[in-house]
């Protein structure tokens, strides 16, 4: 069973995010949906008590700004937080050297700051509750490094550090961190994304299509989070064995990464012509 109180989403409004809450709803969470877009919001809670959800509730939350997160513990007027899960993120890619900065902070601003804002209103909540645990939405891209994502993947790879040492700092209060890391879903994240050219844009969709579909993917993290007591989780199979491929053979990883992106550019001219 989830964690008793409130469990808050955010980024809830679509893709991942939504699947959650309503995968939560459906073990009887209390869902608090966020998400920059109000009314995606409202929809998810909506959504969230069909699927047989104690209670919801649902509110804008801008992950970049400290001050909303502020405003939502003060909506909250002392009710127990049982569950965070920092899932709100954006899509970004393109080479360095061309990615331009202000791209960079973007991302960084959302993929990375949002979850140290997330934690940063609610950890000292939970610590004084004694209990909670926090869940923040990572990617494979942290640790696989792919070509032409490095301003996606390097916020990713921050959120992997953040949670580990979060969890080393929590040890014994009573409140746990958890990462979840995977592989590519079939959200709009990239149609909402901002990426250098087209051909870049397209390989991202060209992944994408490849990716799972976010409510099996959110049955599969929902299980892990609450049956599994490792801080990293790497939900896919593929995920596991392409991370140890990159540690014990780097050479031969950063070969198939190469030729992996040279082909699917090639398939891009191709379909072009």
């Amino acid at each position: 069973m989830p964690p008793e109180g409130w469990t808050i989403i955010t980024g809830a409004g679509r893709g991942l995010g939504r699947a959650l809450a309503l995968e939560l709803a459906s073990l009887g969470a209390c869902i608090f949906a966020t998400d920059i877009d109000a009314d995606a919001a409202k929809e998810t809670a909506e959504l969230a008590a069909h699927k047989g959800s104690q209670r919801t509730a649902h509110r804008k939350c801008d992950v970049t700004q400290i001050a909303e997160f502020e405003a939502l513990v003060e909506a909250l007027d002392g009710q127990p937080v049982g569950l965070l899960i920092n899932n709100a993120g954006v899509a970004c890619g393109g080479e360095i050297g061309k990615t331009p900065l202000e791209d960079w902070k973007w991302s960084m601003e959302t993929n990375f700051f949002g979850a140290v804002n997330g934690c940063h209103v609610f950890v000292p909540l939970m610590r004084k509750q004694g209990c909670g645990l926090i869940v923040n939405i990572a990617s494979a891209g942290g640790f696989l490094n792919i070509p032409d994502a490095a301003a996606y993947s390097a916020p990713k790879a921050a959120v992997v550090s953040l949670t580990e040492t979060l969890a080393a700092e929590l040890h014994g209060t009573g409140v746990k961190a958890k990462v979840i890391c995977p592989l590519f879903l079939r959200t709009d994240a990239v149609e909402g994304g901002r990426f250098t050219d087209e051909a870049t844009r397209e390989a991202g969709r060209r992944l994408v299509r490849q990716g799972r579909c976010p409510a099996g993917m959110a049955r599969r993290i929902v299980h892990l989070i609450l049956h599994r007591s490792a801080v990293v989780i790497i939900p896919e199979r593929e995920g596991r064995w392409l991370r140890r491929l990159k540690y014990w053979l780097p050479g031969l990883y950063i070969s198939l990464v190469s030729a992996a992106r040279r082909r699917f550019y090639a398939a891009d001219n191709q379909s072009a012509v």
